[in-house]
């Protein structure tokens, strides 16, 4: 009897007319058997071995599409028994960005996706390797620091972020233990005012410095721009509905993510001559290095022409990433208008509290209508 144990898979041979071989034909027959047992158990032991060490794809893309509530397809690039790293884009366009995905007791979760900076204290204390992180931003770079408080601490949730900043709306303010204080930040890329008065001063800009030339909310009919509702909500995102005088463009647009030999998409721009809505000033300028809003001249993208229609996609939390078609005719209205004949728009953008990288025919508004002249 031969035995050969391999990766707890035991191959028992019994050969008693083997077990004394008299000649080469003998010989070569056991010695066959005998490789074809290891060949055999080498390949349950890679098959499993495989099983148990490699992530559940389907999982985190699961609990990705969960939290984005639209359709994504990731792509894992590194990955251990309990944590992965990998691509994110959506099913339909090129934009996304990158994942880090951990098991825990209860299956995969993704603390982090999109293309901000990677806190590399925030991965660290879920325990991903360094290899995973390795371009990672150390916590004090990643945010600005607003005030450091007497208050001791030992981890971030032991610090709570102070009423007096969860109600101003300049930033959405957070606290974070930093080398023992606990410390009011701004995330990094947000234009924060350091005081209220500073903020207080873009009411006072001269109209003509200023995109809208109405200090007080008036009726449409009079050609005039109400104010809507457009401002930050509590968390320091940007909501609400708005108001617009302006016109179309379009122009070449390289496809998003591409650094070399892109196609281009036919980029659609509302250009914003008034606003009777001084927060719009302020989204301008914290989105001025954002691919869909421009400041000189300010302009907004709301999508791309293909064929008859103008189409956009839209991120928000009650509607998750989804794609919008503007009609033919509503198309042509957009187009014929001019610097010589502008028009009036309102815009609406639904809340959006996180997000990814965006499609290339992206914009900020989840509605867009041009209103009658």
């Amino acid at each position: 009897m031969y035995a050969y144990t391999i990766s707890e898979t035991k191959f028992i041979f019994h050969l008693p007319m083997l077990t004394h071989p008299q000649n080469k034909k003998h010989k070569f027959i056991l010695t066959t058997i005998l490789f074809l047992g290891f060949i055999i158990g080498l390949i349950v032991s890679i098959t499993k071995d495989k099983n148990t060490q490699l992530p559940n794809q389907d999982s985190i893309q699961i609990a990705l599409q969960e939290q984005l509530h639209t359709n994504v397809h990731i792509e894992i690039e590194k990955q251990t028994e309990t944590h992965a790293r990998g691509a994110v884009r959506f099913v339909d366009e090129p934009g996304g960005g990158i994942f880090l995905a951990v098991k825990t007791d209860t299956g995969w979760e993704v603390p982090y996706h999109g293309n901000g900076a990677i806190v590399c204290e925030d991965m660290q204390a879920y325990g991903f390797p360094e290899n995973m992180i390795s371009d990672c931003t150390p916590l004090a770079s990643a945010v600005e620091i607003v005030e450091i408080t007497d208050i001791s601490c030992e981890n971030d949730n032991q610090c709570e972020t102070p009423m007096d900043y969860l109600v101003k709306s300049n930033c959405p303010y957070g606290s974070r233990c930093i080398e023992g204080k606990c410390a009011v930040v701004c995330p990094e890329g947000w234009h924060h005012f350091a005081t209220p008065n500073e903020k207080d001063m873009i009411e006072t800009i001269p109209p003509e410095k200023l995109l809208s030339s109405y200090a007080d909310p008036t009726e449409l009919e009079n050609k005039n721009l109400p104010k809507g509702t457009f401002a930050f909500n509590e968390s320091g995102n940007f909501y609400g509905e708005l108001f617009v005088r302006g016109y179309i463009t379009t122009k070449e647009i390289p496809t998003a993510f591409c650094e070399e030999n892109c196609d281009t998409e036919q980029g659609v721009f509302l250009n914003i001559l008034e606003t009777g809505n001084n927060e719009f000033q302020l989204f301008l300028e914290k989105n001025r290095d954002n691919s869909y809003v421009e400041n000189t001249p300010p302009r907004v993208m709301i999508g791309c022409h293909k064929g008859d229609n103008i189409i956009y996609f839209n991120h928000s939390d009650e509607l998750g990433m989804k794609e919008f078609l503007i009609s033919s005719d509503d198309t042509r209205s957009f187009l014929q208008t001019s610097s010589d004949q502008p028009s009036y728009f309102r815009l609406e953008k639904y809340t959006l509290s996180g997000g990814m990288g965006a499609p290339t025919c992206y914009s900020h508004f989840t509605e867009i209508e041009r209103l009658l002249d």
